[in-house]
């Protein structure tokens, strides 16, 4: 049960935890983000040649994820791997492959999950398939290759506005989030974030994250 009240356009209150403790909280009105044609800066590559740009998410997890070959690999399920660096708006180049029966993904921000699965034989295409933005938007098509093939995904993010471009199909067309993803790393949507990719589910490889900021004319 939620205990609040509303002070100054916020929410603020209680709540009680699982063991007996009261815990506080609060909520603030999801931020206007609207969508605008930007001018792209210089990109950042993320994959680079050891991890000295990343973090890990869990600490006290087991990490599998390695430089190898000028690639990001994560051999195994493990800890979440987090970028030193925060993006606003922007496009990236994502190219990737997994083995099969895996899952991974890449959460935009750190907020909004674009899924990596291995679907390519069922065709699927809902809101927890290939290249959706998990639970909230799903692609127009399955677009995905099968395991171990190289895929490229071109991700544009405005505001909340995104662009899906997958191995050459424009599977979401400048559609706006609703929310944020179950396991992002904050709520607070007005704010860059920064990318972090997915370790904890499955095997996954990247020789391309290729981040263009967006600035606003």
């Amino acid at each position: 049960m939620f205990h609040g009240s509303i002070k100054a356009g916020n929410l603020f209150g209680t709540t009680v935890l699982d063991d007996g403790a009261t815990a506080n909280w609060t909520g603030k009105p999801a931020p206007e983000l609207p969508s605008y044609v930007p001018s792209w800066r210089d990109p950042i590559e993320l994959v680079q040649g050891d991890l000295s740009n990343w973090t890990e998410r869990s600490p006290d997890w087991v990490s599998n994820w390695s430089i190898q070959d000028g690639m990001l690999v994560n051999s195994a399920a493990g800890s979440d791997l987090i970028s030193v660096a925060k993006f606003g708006d922007f496009k990236m180049i994502a190219e990737y492959k997994y083995p099969k029966d895996s899952n991974s993904g890449i959460y935009l921000r750190g907020r909004y999950e674009f899924q990596i699965l291995d679907d390519f034989a069922s065709g699927a295409n809902g809101v927890g398939s290939s290249a959706a933005i998990y639970g909230f938007l799903a692609p127009s098509k399955n677009a995905i290759l099968a395991p171990d093939e190289w895929n490229t995904a071109e991700i544009t993010l405005i505001g909340r506005h995104v662009t899906v471009v997958l191995n050459g199909e424009t599977v979401i067309d400048n559609q706006e989030i609703p929310g944020i993803t179950g396991g992002a790393l904050d709520s607070d949507e007005g704010y860059p974030g920064p990318m972090f990719v997915q370790g904890d589910h499955g095997p996954v490889t990247f020789r391309r994250l290729t981040v263009h900021p967006g600035l606003r004319l």
